[in-house]
Parts: structure tokens; sequence; C-alpha cells
């Protein structure tokens, strides 16, 4: 696999995580059942856990600052050390 390649497939991946974020997220407001397809109940067991926001924020609405945060700081690197 080129280089290319390798960069096509990690956008596409990193694109459909924030599309499930995304999808997650307004699942979360809106009050409904997320569809899983693991399990029935198992999405909407974690969904409803008390663990699963921190001041009334989802932990998965966080998954979009946390990739373009990643991202960010992968360049920066990559111009320090001359890589592309």
């Amino acid at each position: 696999m080129n280089e290319r390649s390798v960069r096509i497939l990690l956008a596409a991946a990193s694109l459909t995580g924030l599309m499930i974020s995304a999808y997650l997220t307004w699942s979360y407001f809106e009050g409904t059942a997320p569809v899983c397809f693991v399990g029935q109940s198992g999405c909407e067991a974690l969904k409803s856990s008390p663990y699963s926001a921190i001041f009334g924020i989802p932990l998965i609405a966080h998954n979009p600052d946390l990739t373009l945060t990643r991202e960010r700081a992968r360049r920066e690197t990559n111009n320090r050390t001359g890589a592309k």
C-alpha cells in the first residue's frame, strides 16, 4: 500500500467516525434509542449510564475535538521534523 492509499483510508475512517459521533450525539439529545448492530440493548444501556456524559455533554460529542486536535498535532510534528 502506498502513502496516498493509506492517507485516503485514514481519511475515510476518520470521516466515518465523525458521522457515527454526530449520530450518537443527536440520539443522546433527542432521547431516542440508537440503532445497535452488536446486541439488543447494549447501546441503550451504555447511553443511559451515568458515566456516558460529563456536565450533561455526552462523551461521544468530544470525538470531533479529539480528531481535530490529533490531526493538528500530527501536522505540527511533521512541520518540525520536515516529514510529510
